[in-house]
């Protein structure tokens, strides 16, 4: 047998990080046009100019992408980690009086593996 469960606080710290992390890409996307523009202005010949716009775009845009995911994937981490902790104390609640029968935390559920 195992447990599975979840630390609601532990949830919620972990979305935290994750919108620290995606912060952090708050302007990647500008900083890396910058550069490819500078790429650009040094690239000797014209059909090795030709390559740096539409590169610079298609990468400028998978980066903005990454930045946009990981904002929703902190939401989402955030709000199951209330979630969690919302169904916890429901739980607990409408079962007043069982708690102290059980031998584990209500939010810890024994499986059969």
């Amino acid at each position: 047998m195992a447990e599975v469960g979840a630390n609601p606080g532990e949830v919620v710290a972990g979305g935290r990080e994750a919108g620290a992390i995606a912060v952090t890409f708050t302007g990647l996307t500008t900083m890396f046009q910058a550069e490819v523009d500078t790429a650009y202005l040094y690239a000797a010949e014209s059909p090795l100019q030709r390559g740096y716009a539409r590169f610079g775009e298609d990468n400028a845009a998978a980066m903005a992408r990454v930045q946009r995911h990981g904002e929703a994937l902190s939401g989402n981490v955030e709000a199951a980690g209330s979630n969690t902790a919302f169904t916890d104390h429901t739980i607990e609640e409408e079962n007043y009086g069982v708690r102290e029968l059980l031998l584990r935390d209500l939010n810890y559920q024994l499986i059969r593996e």
